[in-house]
């Protein structure tokens, strides 16, 4: 299998959702914790790219941290946002590869088990969360090369929906993924954070989690 992983990584202002239940200290952690966790699994499968967004967290660090806890190689890029960031990631594998991941850090409860799933389809699947986010690609290459997504526009569409109409325009065949967890759910608020704390999951941003949980950091029930 010839595959490689990009995984886009904020340099700084990380869970600001969360920041009513965790500090800044603890939401870089928990981040951290994320990305290590995603570039672990996909590391099963894929060489490993980072797009780290410039004016932020120092390369070098990341680069210490991760080394720490992620036993496969990292290529960290460096980028302006998570579009020219893709851009860049294309022209550095080239033709190199096969088929690519695209991953959104902060997906806890991602599993090997997912990876293998979406390996069994053509072209591109991509997940497909409730509020019309897109977190997990992957992407077969083409005649054409790889299907480039777009993400995050301000056009007043989600990303779902703007995928769906660039891949039918495309002729591509296509699968959303809308009902695998660990492709599906990311974490963003508190209601997510009591979601991931009632899964029977030893992820190392989980096992954070619970650390804090009984550090009494919140009190807030579990949920699912």
């Amino acid at each position: 299998m010839n595959y490689a992983a990009f995984v886009p990584f904020k340099s700084s202002d990380w869970h600001t959702r969360l920041s009513t239940v965790l500090t800044p200290e603890q939401r870089q952690k928990l981040a951290l914790y994320e990305l290590a966790h995603v570039l672990s699994v996909l590391g099963n499968y894929a060489d490993l790219y980072v797009g780290l967004q410039k004016n932020g967290l120092n390369e070098t660090f990341l680069r210490t941290l991760l080394s720490q806890l992620v036993t496969d190689s990292i290529t960290i890029i460096s980028v302006d946002d998570v579009n020219t960031g893709i851009q860049e990631f294309y022209r550095i594998i080239g033709n190199k590869y096969e088929g690519v991941f695209i991953c959104g850090s902060d997906l806890p409860g991602l599993k090997e088990s997912d990876i293998q799933f979406v390996l069994g389809f053509e072209n591109v699947v991509f997940s497909s969360a409730k509020d019309g986010g897109t977190p997990f690609y992957r992407i077969s290459k083409n005649e054409k090369g790889f299907y480039v997504p777009e993400l995050y526009l301000e056009d007043g569409k989600t990303n779902t929906q703007r995928q769906i109409e660039r891949l039918s325009e495309s002729g591509l065949s296509y699968r959303i993924v809308t009902d695998i967890p660990g492709l599906v759910r990311d974490l963003d608020t508190p209601n997510d954070i009591s979601y991931f704390l009632g899964l029977r999951n030893n992820s190392l941003p989980i096992r954070y989690l619970k650390e804090l949980r009984n550090q009494k950091v919140f009190t807030f029930q579990n949920s699912s």
